[in-house]
């Protein structure tokens, strides 16, 4: 996922040090999102990585203080969407 975060932010070059920051912004957003959504949800997807790479592009720019209040209706609707997949897949669990 580095690759693609790293054509997101159109950084063509190669160093290191910002592949080692660009890495923990992965990790750390990941461990951000599930966290708001309260439930182990997968960032890899097509749906759920275009956010996982603002909370990068925002963290890698020194602005992580605005991300929350720009994406707060993608947060909100990230919650919404895998909580009917938690319940939809609970309640097929339930009724085999």
């Amino acid at each position: 996922m580095l690759d693609e975060l790293k054509k997101e932010l159109q950084i063509t070059y190669e160093d290191p040090d910002v592949d080692q920051r660009l890495q923990r912004y992965l990790r750390e957003g990941q461990a951000y999102l599930k966290g708001k959504v309260g439930l182990d949800i997968d960032c890899t997807t097509d749906e759920n990585k275009p956010l996982l790479f603002a909370y990068c592009r925002y963290a890698f720019y020194h602005a992580l203080e605005h991300f929350q209040k720009n994406y707060h209706h993608d947060i909100v609707s990230l919650r919404k969407r895998e909580a009917i997949k938690h319940y939809a897949s609970k309640s097929r669990e339930n009724h085999l």
